[in-house]
């Protein structure tokens, strides 16, 4: 029996940990029969974000079969599959007790690019003196993209454009996100733009190049133990994906819409609801929330007035 569940996607999805294993599995019945796999996570917010991406491949799976159609494989699958995974309407999540992914405060993110910065310019080996100055543009990246690890690991060249952005009159990034569920789509923040340009210079040779490839982890361990930031208050490890959670939280912080920002990350509304629940308060405007009628003023009687009522 498991030792921990929850369920999500209005009950359909059962998330749960056993008691000899730290990671968390997660199980659907669809097509008359039940689907399992591991999300090879042991944070609970990390393993219901893998469920929900999963849940919905298995949903468009089964979607497909029913319409007679073929289920590609995962390299063949297209922008109108992932449109038939987004067909499916969002439900509220029903995870009992929800737990935000650590991330870093704007203080603390300062610390770490500032830390990142430093050993791009003074490694403390010549030799990793590429590795340092990729991570560091890695940081200043996911933090103004809000990208997943696995999506900036699949990011070639060719899928980023430099634009600008007449709504903002600021030069950002245009990129097509391709993911498991076909290709997605983020507008970054003007910050993402700089270390994208030194990313092109330094590393493209062709429009098919990947621009970071695998997650640099042992750095960004590395960085986070000397900075006294590899866990959050509460004692939760941070890890690559905690600069997506950054992103959206400061987006919030800084009062953005909520329907924008799930749809520039490729998640749902509910979703951020309910993991950034406790930073949406920084997000409510006490000005327009206690809007109070003023009360109407006594009308002073004209001179005619008083002399007729007299």
């Amino acid at each position: 029996m498991p030792a921990e569940s929850h369920t999500m996607m209005d009950g359909k999805v059962h998330v749960y940990r056993r008691e000899n294993s730290r990671f968390w599995q997660c199980a659907v019945y669809l097509g008359g029969r039940n689907h399992r796999t591991t999300t090879g996570h042991d944070r609970l917010v990390l393993a219901l974000d893998f469920a929900e991406e999963w849940y919905l491949e298995r949903y468009a799976d089964e979607r497909l079969r029913r319409r007679g159609v073929a289920v590609p494989s995962t390299e063949e699958r297209s922008e109108a599959y992932a449109n038939a995974v987004d067909s499916h309407p969002a439900k509220t999540r029903k995870a009992g007790k929800a737990a935000t992914g650590p991330t870093f405060s704007p203080a603390e993110y300062k610390r770490l690019y500032e830390a990142t910065r430093e050993r791009a310019k003074n490694p403390k080996n010549e030799r990793w003196r590429g590795e340092c100055e990729q991570f560091h543009d890695y940081v200043l990246f996911m933090a103004n993209t809000g990208l997943r690890p696995d999506e900036a690991s699949r990011l070639q060249f060719r899928d980023v454009t430099i634009v600008m952005d007449d709504a903002t009159d600021e030069r950002i990034l245009e990129i097509e996100v391709r993911g498991k569920r076909g290709v997605g789509y983020c507008k970054s923040m003007a910050g993402a733009v700089t270390p994208f340009t030194r990313l092109r210079k330094r590393n493209a040779r062709g429009p098919n190049d990947l621009i970071f490839g695998k997650v640099q982890r042992e750095l960004l361990n590395a960085v986070l133990e000397e900075l006294d930031l590899k866990k959050d208050r509460e004692g939760n490890l941070r890890t690559a994906y905690s600069l997506r959670h950054t992103y959206i939280c400061m987006r919030l912080m800084e009062g953005a819409d909520i329907y924008q920002i799930a749809k520039n990350c490729r998640t749902s509304v509910e979703m951020i609801e309910k993991f950034y629940a406790s930073h949406i308060k920084n997000t409510l405007d006490a000005a327009a929330i206690n809007v109070r009628k003023k009360p109407k003023a006594r009308k002073t009687p004209s001179a005619p007035e008083a002399l007729a009522n007299a």
